[in-house]
């Protein structure tokens, strides 16, 4: 509804207004493999459910087969809901923009592969609904575009996003749980977790509260199995006086609270110039990426270790052992940082050659350079805080290779 057409609308300050919404229903098959789209879209066609294996005792081979694969009959479309309600507006004779929008998704059947019993062995898991999930929140676009003056023109926008990730169900009576895939960093562990109420994916362990400092503080703590001055002090989430899986909790978030862009754009004469900035704020990461094998590379962080009654207390710089009885090295927030980064993506600038130089052979010229992923700014550690990842594994750094620095250098040629 443009709002600002109707007669009675005579605002000297907006020069436009509309008011817009939106709802609809799509069905989507998250890029699954092929066999199992054919199941979706009611074909009968699966992964082979066997293959041939022989065993041989002494000097006799005896045919038989194994199960090869599994198919889930059950799998159909993963369905998703949307709603936009939002506006737009024009201010100062069209200079100043502005575009609010209220948006929520709510997933009926999500689609991928979810973790098996162990007592299925080795077969491939197929791919499942395994629950619903809920994503609602504000996207908001201010830009500003004017003639400074005869010289100087400037185009520029800001963008900031803030959203909410919610598992609203997983199974009949919402106790399922799905862990997300296994790393090895010394030992086989899972870190991110989808169960209803909480963050899709999120990071689930113990949490620290400093080292132990002697033998004193040990025995008066809740029991703690294997542990001794300077090895981790992890928390008694339940009360119970002992120191187990039961304690595991939420310990991080891998989305942000909100994320922002900004892209601006000048012209000056003959020259322009674009940068355009992201952010992303709130966001954990966990570094999984950390080897805690015995005869293993180590972090520069362990010459900081504990060696005494006081020198640290920071869980993150244990005791080094070869044995780890406490097992400083299971999933807890020892590995968790702010992931929060300002990064310039982008860097141009542009000459244009003065038609009066080039009208004689070409209608336009211009060179520029270039500098992608320019700088970023942050507190996390590890190589590269902007991680993709798909459900279960967003934030979760495997030590993937860095975004590199690009610089390029280019001509734009109009005959």
């Amino acid at each position: 509804w443009v709002v600002s057409k109707e007669d009675f609308f005579t605002s000297k300050l907006i020069n436009f207004l509309k008011i817009r919404g939106s709802y609809g229903a799509i069905g989507n098959d998250n890029n699954i493999n092929p066999e199992y789209v054919q199941i979706i879209t009611g074909g009968s066609s699966y992964a082979t459910p066997a293959n041939s294996n022989g065993y041989t005792f002494g000097d006799v081979f005896y045919p038989g087969s194994t199960v090869g694969s599994a198919v889930n009959k059950g799998l159909r479309w993963e369905r998703q809901l949307q709603m936009n309600v939002g506006f737009d507006m024009t201010f100062l004779k069209n200079k100043l923009t502005l575009s609010a929008d209220y948006f929520e998704k709510k997933v009926d059947g999500l689609l991928f592969v979810p973790t098996a019993s162990l007592y299925l062995g080795t077969i491939p898991v197929p791919y499942g609904n395994i629950g619903n999930t809920k994503t609602s929140g504000l996207d908001i676009t201010l830009g500003y575009n004017s003639s400074i003056s005869k010289s100087l023109k400037i185009n520029t926008s800001l963008t900031f996003t803030a959203s909410k990730n919610l598992v609203t169900a997983t199974n009949e009576d919402g106790t399922a749980k799905y862990y997300g895939p296994s790393y090895f960093n010394g030992q086989s562990q899972t870190v991110t977790l989808f169960a209803k109420g909480e963050t899709p994916g999120y990071f689930y362990g113990y949490k620290t509260a400093g080292l132990f400092q002697n033998a004193a503080e040990v025995a008066s703590s809740p029991t703690q199995t294997g542990a001794q001055a300077g090895d981790i002090k992890f928390v008694d989430v339940n009360g119970d006086g002992k120191i187990d899986a039961n304690d595991k909790t939420n310990i991080g978030n891998p989305f942000p609270k909100f994320t922002m862009g900004w892209n601006l754009n000048l012209d000056y004469k003959n020259i322009d110039l674009t940068v355009f900035t992201y952010i992303s704020s709130g966001n954990s990461i966990y570094r999984a990426y950390e080897r805690n094998a015995n005869y293993t590379n180590k972090f520069r962080s362990v010459l900081g270790r504990w060696t005494g009654e006081g020198t640290t207390n920071d869980s993150k710089t244990p005791r080094y052992s070869f044995v780890d009885a406490n097992n400083n090295a299971r999933v807890s927030d020892r590995y968790v940082e702010d992931g929060s980064f300002i990064k310039i993506k982008n860097i141009q600038i542009g000459y244009t050659f003065p038609a009066s130089i080039t009208n004689k052979l070409l209608n336009r010229l211009r060179v520029y350079v270039q500098i992608k992923n320019a700088v970023t700014f942050t507190k996390y550690t590890g190589y590269d805080p902007e991680i993709s990842g798909g459900v279960l594994g967003s934030g979760l750094d495997l030590g993937a290779y860095p975004q590199s620095r690009t610089y390029a250098f280019g001509i734009d040629i109009k005959l």
